[in-house]
């Protein structure tokens, strides 16, 4: 056997599944928190790049009469929060996500 016939052999099409499922993520920003090669899952952990800077929206509408308060409160709802994504995958390679917002 060549060494790439041997790769052929030994590759799990499951976990490749996930795998590729999971590079497309990592491209977008999340990272790997955990995997598990015996139940076929990963947990990727996405964490928000910027926050609301509240003390400067706060002097903002302090400025502008209240009105600039609209636009901190949805900044503020719309705000990034860090999120956790499972990915797993079924011996049909049907590949199915799960996201949950932390905090």
């Amino acid at each position: 056997m060549t060494g790439q016939q041997d790769m052929q052999a030994n590759s799990d099409p499951r976990w490749d599944t996930l795998s590729r499922a999971a590079s497309e993520h990592v491209v977008q920003g999340w990272s790997v928190e955990t995997e598990n090669r015996d139940q076929y899952f990963m947990v990727l952990r996405w964490t928000p790049r910027s926050k609301v800077n509240h003390l400067l929206h706060f002097f903002i509408t302090i400025l502008t009469c209240l009105l600039w308060g609209i636009v901190w409160i949805i900044l503020t709802l719309n705000a990034d929060k860090e999120k956790r994504m499972r990915l797993s995958v079924d011996e049909n390679l049907v590949v199915s996500t799960q996201v949950t917002t932390v905090g």
